[in-house]
């Protein structure tokens, strides 16, 4: 069949000329061909649909099954690997759907019981699997949760990701590292940043600030070692803080510096802190 389409793409191309029955035979191979691919494609839809429907269905049935004693445990004391001793891993995928949408309405006890389920239980080495794995998608997910519970034990694997050539990979990751506040991973987040083309300056921003207040500190220590963009980004970061401890050094950047786009950061900072003795200098 490939032999005879290729002779009637040589027909069509004018390498020969056809006659017109050549030419009627050609269309109609054409039309037959389209009619495959397009029912081909109605059979894949079709398939998709039903998978997704299969899923929506297997996640109600978990959900009207399991939804009372999750909401039970929320803020109890009760072990988390109790909650899940009859719950199989290939549910685990709803469990977390139903976490994510929680984490971010609790807070005090309620929060706590959360953050025991993924890092006091199976769910931990599930997700621990998706970190270390190559896919896109089950890296970020990882990251989420792991960011999310504060997990302190794979800030190294995170650490590894921040020079992903996926751009996703490197948002997750970094943003995990910063809500887990590793302080001595501010820096690589900075640095890292400059391989990732599709980062815009907000982003980068939006990251840092998930750490606590205290990466201030870390940031003015380095401060003398970084570029001018990763000093702007720093300066950023000890404005939206109220950092006045960081003054003297960005009046001193201010007074040495010929980047324009740093010397505007410097003056927004002043006038954010209220730093009097940069005034003057201004």
């Amino acid at each position: 069949m490939k032999f005879y389409f290729a002779k009637n793409l040589a027909l069509i191309s004018g390498i020969i000329v056809p006659s017109g029955d050549q030419l009627l035979f050609i269309v109609a191979e054409v039309i037959i061909f389209l009619l495959i691919i397009s029912l081909l494609l109605v059979i894949a839809i079709l398939i998709i649909r039903l998978f997704n429907h299969l899923g929506d269905k297997r996640k109600t049935d978990f959900l009207s099954h399991w939804e009372k004693r999750f909401y039970d445990y929320i803020g109890s004391p009760t072990d988390p690997n109790k909650l899940l001793s009859d719950v199989k891993t290939s549910e685990y995928k709803y469990l977390l759907m139903v976490i994510r949408d929680l984490f971010s309405l609790l807070d005090g006890k309620d929060l706590d019981s959360l953050k025991k389920i993924i890092n006091e239980t199976s769910i931990y080495n599930y997700l621990l699997k998706d970190l270390k794995s190559k896919s896109t998608r089950r890296v970020i997910r990882a990251a989420y949760f792991f960011g999310a519970a504060n997990n302190q034990n794979v800030k190294a694997i995170l650490f590894g990701h921040l020079y992903s050539n996926k751009t996703d990979v490197f948002i997750y990751c970094a943003r995990a590292l910063a809500r887990i506040n590793a302080l001595e991973y501010a820096s690589a987040i900075l640095h890292a940043s400059r391989f990732q083309k599709e980062i815009s300056t907000d982003i980068l921003i939006s990251i840092l600030l998930e750490f606590k207040s205290d990466v201030c500190q870390y940031l003015l220590e380095r401060l003398k070692f970084e570029d001018d963009y990763s000093k702007g980004i720093s300066i950023q970061i000890f404005r939206f803080h109220g950092f006045r401890e960081a003054a003297n050094d960005v009046l001193e950047i201010f007074q040495s510096s010929t980047n324009k786009k740093l010397l505007v950061e410097c003056i927004k900072y002043a006038g954010t802190v209220e730093c009097i003795d940069a005034i003057p200098h201004l």
